[in-house]
């Protein structure tokens, strides 16, 4: 999708995409989510929340970027809804088996073979962000 585009327009199409999914959660998803709670019809925050983690993901998809940014944007769009206190009381059973999905998800796509060419360098690095977050603490 990007290879017409120079360098510079994929770093600003980037940040672009994801300034204009925030701009469209206060905008598009805000009045959706009062119309549903006007309507009475609960199942659907649940659907549409569902339907927001997957588009948002599948356009990060799109644009080359990560599916858990998309996921992890979506989450963001969703906390900041007025009707947040529903989706999380709808989506409480599920909780376990999504987080466990998330982090499935994200450790698929981590590269084996960089960790088995570089042990040493990777346990002193994580051992080195440990030592500095535990500076910071």
């Amino acid at each position: 999708m990007f290879d017409s585009l120079p360098g510079w327009g994929v770093t600003l199409f980037s940040p672009g995409l994801v300034a204009a999914i925030i701009l469209a959660s206060t905008y598009l998803i805000r009045p959706i989510f009062r119309f549903i709670h006007i309507t009475g019809l609960c199942e659907i925050y649940t659907a549409l929340a569902l339907l927001i983690v997957m588009g948002i993901s599948f356009l990060m998809t799109l644009i080359e970027l990560s599916p858990a940014l998309g996921t992890f944007l979506a989450g963001a769009v969703l906390a900041k809804s007025e009707v947040r206190h529903e989706l999380e009381s709808d989506i409480e059973p599920f909780k376990g088996l999504l987080l466990e999905l998330f982090f499935i998800t994200v450790s698929a796509d981590m590269n084996v073979a960089l960790l088995l060419r570089n042990p040493t360098s990777i346990v002193i690095l994580a051992l080195g962000v440990i030592a500095v977050k535990a500076l910071i603490l």
